[in-house]
């Protein structure tokens, strides 16, 4: 399997993990979001051109589009690892007095959470000849189901966690219908990561008509 692909899933897992550090307890919390930007490194090391190319070429919609979504995941990463770091329980010197970082740290995980899944999205077409090789062959129209499922799914998942409440900061009233158990947790993430996947890639194809 191509290195890049393992990565990329090594870090959609870590992520979802580190979303709700009840199922981890905190300090493989804090263990994860280390393995998380160790990975980020290494995704940064393997696209380092990326950087270099960014003052040379045209500047079109697509390549704007896809730089805002780069530099959005980027800015989300650093918030998190950042605040992280200063509201950490290992490092009890800088957390003293840091309560109020908590919601800024959890609505920048859910933002990376966002950004992850459209940079996903937008790079799909990239990565979709790989993937096909490790898979049968699929009718397309099983595809356009099954994106259709995942935006329903990440749509649904959204309101029952509240995430436009976590991305501002507000309070969440405690929902007796939340999945419970790890597993269900990381589904209903994954799904509304997914969701946001779908929503950039077919916007793309559809700006590439434009």
């Amino acid at each position: 399997m191509n290195k890049r692909i393992i990565l990329e899933i090594a870090m959609l897992g870590v992520i979802l993990s580190l979303i709700d550090y009840r199922y981890v307890g905190n300090w493989g919390h804090e263990s994860l979001a280390a393995v998380f930007f160790c990975l980020f490194l290494i995704h940064t090391w393997f696209n380092r051109r990326w950087y270099s190319s960014l003052f040379r070429g045209r500047w079109n919609k697509m390549r704007i589009l896809t730089a805002a979504v780069d530099f959005f995941l980027i800015a989300s990463f650093i918030s998190v690892i950042g605040i992280g770091i200063f509201i950490s329980k290992q490092v009890p010197v800088l957390s003293e007095g840091m309560r109020w970082l908590h919601p800024v740290h959890k609505a920048a995980g859910y933002s990376m959470l966002i950004a992850l899944g459209l940079h996903v999205g937008l790079h799909w077409q990239l990565m979709l000849p790989k993937i096909k090789k490790l898979l049968p062959k699929i009718p397309d129209f099983l595809m356009k189901a099954a994106a259709l499922l995942l935006v329903a799914g990440g749509a649904y998942y959204s309101d029952l966690f509240s995430i436009g409440s976590r991305l501002l900061m507000l309070s969440v009233p405690k929902n007796p219908n939340l999945p419970s158990g790890y597993f269900p947790f990381v589904f209903a993430h994954f799904l509304i990561l997914s969701m946001y996947g779908v929503i950039a890639y077919y916007f793309q194809k559809m700006l590439k008509k434009l």
